[in-house]
């Protein structure tokens, strides 16, 4: 089987982005021939905590990482007589040993499993992956004469790019519908083109070069059906409907599928049926994708170890940074930085690397699965240098990621502080004049802020930084 070995006697997973006071020491052992056996090692030296996991051959390579809330009852499910996944019992036959680390938190050990995956592209991780499931983008080109189709990676330099969005085939299908109703190209690139006001020195007849011109779907700026400006409105049609900002398309199609359907074309009504199935499905999941940009903008704080507080820098959507800090005033200093600089303005970045992209995607499940995470990340702008006064929450939109208003806590009356005997960010609640509870009213938690402060900040040890991934 291929696959990239771990150097060493001893394998080790590797650096981080996770800082080590998210991540126990790694453990390492050979896989017993006997399954009592391995499951009296796992149940022994296995803890029952989240973590990633991994699966070695005799020559030291990663068959398979894999990820779990519980490492023990992961791993021991591999050991079971009759595995509930047929994949796990060709896993242990061509195993040799197992490595384990624990992580702190469930949403940590996905990240690793990503970071670990991409760096050592386990054989048996890349072994039956769908197609269907990878992401994908929806690209435009910026040009003459753009074009429409899907991408794996973006490119924002020469391309409106829009996801990633996972699902190859219906993304296919959206993209195809896209270039039909708003009438633009997906011929191939070299493809030359020839508008109507351009000015050449002799006139030729030419030809539309697919049939696309005679169904209507297309102007055939390839033979001057079009000049320049009326393509380029189309283009910006398009580019409108997929940042969110005209979505009359979809009512234009409606009403031509019910015309076409009172006047018995009924293959046209079909035609416009599925194209508004199609466009509706692309826009609901970028209207998803824009929603979890605007929610996921901030600090999310997670347990850490050794009286450490570990937080996930989230810039719309896409994780920056992952830093551990302690009580000390130095490191909340430095968490106030960081939290300045990500709130600046700027555009909305998009992933880079396939790695970045399957993180977000991980980061945008997580919190669709667990919407009760949202109450716990602290915006940006409510981290204020130098004051302990929050600001208020603004409340969360119509769709895409769940609403935080329904479990939203008041947030007039609260600070957060980092207590120093572990290090953890708790609610502080201000002295306040409170008033007798009435029978049919219930009580809420306090809301997030910290109190930091605006002196000259410096970077916190080496114990507390965030390691660079290496993969």
């Amino acid at each position: 089987m291929s696959g990239k070995s771990i150097p060493g006697k001893d394998p080790r997973f590797g650096r981080s982005v996770i800082p080590q006071a998210a991540r126990a020491a790694q453990q390492r052992s050979e896989l017993p021939d006997c399954r009592r056996a391995a499951r009296e090692m796992i149940r022994e030296r296995v803890p029952a905590q989240p973590g990633v996991y991994g699966y070695l051959d005799g020559q030291g390579r990663l068959l398979y990482v894999g990820k779990s809330k519980s490492l023990r009852h992961r791993l021991l499910g591999y050991q079971a007589t009759t595995p509930s996944d047929p994949k796990m019992t060709r896993i242990v036959r061509h195993a040799r040993g197992m490595i384990w680390e624990p992580t702190t938190h469930e949403l940590l050990a996905l990240i690793r499993e990503q970071e670990l995956i991409t760096r050592w592209q386990p054989s048996m991780n890349r072994m039956g992956q769908p197609l269907r499931r990878q992401p994908v983008f929806v690209r435009i080109d910026r040009g003459p004469a753009a074009m429409v189709g899907p991408a794996r990676r973006a490119s924002i330099e020469t391309h409106h790019c829009f996801g990633p969005i996972p699902g190859t085939k219906e993304v296919g299908q959206g993209v195809i519908a896209l270039a039909y109703a708003f009438g633009l190209r997906d011929c191939q690139a070299k493809t030359p083109m020839h508008f109507r006001d351009q000015l050449e020195l002799f006139a030729e007849l030419r030809t539309p070069l697919c049939l696309r011109h005679e169904l209507g779907s297309c102007p055939a700026p390839c033979a001057g059906g079009c000049s320049r400006g009326e393509y380029d409105r189309r283009v910006a049609r398009a580019v409108a409907f997929l940042e969110g900002e005209d979505r009359s398309i979809l009512a234009e199609l409606q009403v031509e599928m019910f015309r076409s359907a009172e006047q018995k074309r009924y293959e046209r009504a079909a035609i416009c049926r599925d194209r508004f199935d199609r466009l509706s499905w692309l826009e609901k999941r970028l209207e998803r994708l824009r929603q979890a940009r605007r929610d996921l903008h901030g600090l999310f704080p997670l347990p850490g170890l050794k009286r450490r507080q570990v937080w996930l820098v989230l810039r719309h959507g896409l994780l920056s940074d992952v830093i551990a800090v302690t009580s000390s005033p130095e490191d909340r200093e430095t968490l106030a930085r960081i939290a300045a600089h990500a709130a600046l303005p700027g555009p909305i970045p998009l992933p880079e690397s396939m790695h970045e992209v399957y993180v977000q995607m991980i980061l945008h499940g997580w919190f669709r699965k667990h919407p009760e995470d949202l109450d716990r990340l602290v915006p940006f702008d409510r981290i204020e240098v130098g004051t302990s006064e929050p600001r208020k929450k603004e409340s969360a939109s119509r769709t895409g990621m769940p609403s935080r208003t329904a479990a939203s806590p008041p947030t007039a009356d609260s600070t957060h502080r980092i207590d120093p005997s572990n290090g953890v960010a708790v609610p502080e609640p201000q002295r306040v004049k409170r008033r007798r509870r009435r029978p049919h009213e219930s009580t809420v938690a306090p809301s997030d802020a910290i109190p930091l402060r605006s002196e000259p900040l410096r970077r916190p040890d080496s114990a507390s930084r965030t390691e660079a991934g290496s993969g």
